[in-house]
């Protein structure tokens, strides 16, 4: 119950902004333009995803904030920097810069945040920075508004600035984090390895891969307009995510301590499972009654989608087979894409999603049953 309490309180803090970034920000500057930006932040939200995960996972587990040096120097950075460098390559300078600013900024966010939600003690400041990002989409917009912006620098903007505003919060908010997560200077600091690194990454390869990493590769194959579309689908399933009673981090931390609860778990998938063809239904007959069918139908596998984000990375945890199931569905679905059009890339990504949640729903069952829980 406390972990189900936990988990609303953060999601249900980051619907409303998201919704600006994923309705009105499409609407304003339009749909192609939003493609553009999908594009752009596609790399810098997966290595964000990741370092994220990455940082988690390691707190969770040594309980010290020091352990995440390696990972800032040796993993975040260097990827940061091949960013950046691609970004000046194919981009003007100006939107290379603040492509740049905005990635790094992602990252500074996450840092924060898996200090926050490790040390479980931070969850109204969490909610209260969700509130601060809010608040900052909301005066980007009306101030682009203001000034007739159409362009791909208001989602970058509003991106950037919140990135940077929660990330002060969160560092400065408490000083509680600081002394449950110490460096313990006395304590050589244990060496977590390269395959230790390549693991905790490998835990959000469903959101990176499926959700983040498509937009990119629908620009390239089709338009900035598909890769907008799909970036549309993506925030209405993340939306949906944050009504889902279980957070990847809480499930992770939970099945670790063996408190984790099936039934629970399993209840809350089907729910969402049958109430996602209901929703597309809905939506076919009063907002796309005679267009957009492709969308359509990733709303209604999108309480697979929902489940599958939030099972997948303790799944992948538990048992690295995990990795291979996403990896090979992900091959299925761009090579789909390339030689069916969008129509086999949506036939080949829900097919590949129902695979992904009902494998992780068997493994963490398993991995229940060995720890104890109920």
């Amino acid at each position: 119950n406390a972990a189900i309490a936990e988990t609303y309180l953060l999601n249900l803090s980051q619907v409303l902004h998201m919704l600006i970034l994923a309705a009105f920000v499409p609407w304003y500057i339009g749909v192609e333009t939003y493609g553009v930006f999908a594009a752009l932040i596609t790399l810098p939200g997966i290595i964000q995803s990741s370092f994220e995960v990455i940082c988690v996972s390691l707190l969770a587990e040594y309980k010290r904030r020091d352990i995440l040096a390696p990972v800032i120097v040796f993993f975040a950075l260097p990827l940061h920097i091949i960013t950046v460098i691609g970004f000046f390559w194919f981009l003007e300078p100006e939107l290379a810069i603040f492509a740049a600013i905005m990635a790094f900024l992602l990252l500074a966010r996450s840092y924060a945040f898996s200090i926050a939600i490790v040390s479980g003690v931070l969850t109204s400041k969490i909610v209260q920075s969700e509130a601060i990002i809010f608040f900052i989409y909301v005066l980007v917009c009306a101030a682009c508004f203001y000034l007739d912006v159409k362009t791909v620098m208001m989602p970058i903007l509003m991106v950037s600035l919140a990135s940077l505003a929660t990330s002060i919060f969160l560092t400065f908010a408490s000083l509680k984090p600081v002394h449950l997560l110490a460096a313990n200077p006395d304590v050589e600091m244990p060496r977590p390895n390269l395959l230790k690194f390549t693991n905790a990454a490998s835990l959000r390869l469903f959101e990176d891969g499926y959700l983040s990493l498509s937009p990119l590769v629908l620009a390239v194959l089709f338009s900035p307009l598909v890769a907008g579309q799909f970036r549309i689908f993506v925030s209405v399933a993340k939306a949906a995510y944050k009504f889902f009673p279980f957070r990847y981090e809480v499930i992770l931390r939970d099945l670790n301590n063996g408190t984790l609860s099936f039934k629970s778990l399993i209840i809350a998938s089907i729910v969402f499972v049958a109430g996602a063809p209901v929703a597309a239904a809905a939506i076919r007959g009063f907002i796309f009654p005679d267009e957009h069918g492709l969308i359509v139908a990733l709303i209604a596998v999108s309480g697979a989608v929902v489940a599958s984000l939030a099972m997948f990375p303790a799944a992948c945890a538990t048992n690295h087979r995990m990795l291979w199931v996403a990896m090979l569905g992900l091959l299925l679905v761009f090579a789909a894409a390339a030689a069916a059009s969008f129509t086999g890339f949506v036939i080949a990504f829900a097919f590949s999603t129902f695979v992904i949640m009902l494998s992780s729903l068997w493994v963490i069952h398993r991995a229940i049953g060995k720890n104890g829980a109920i």
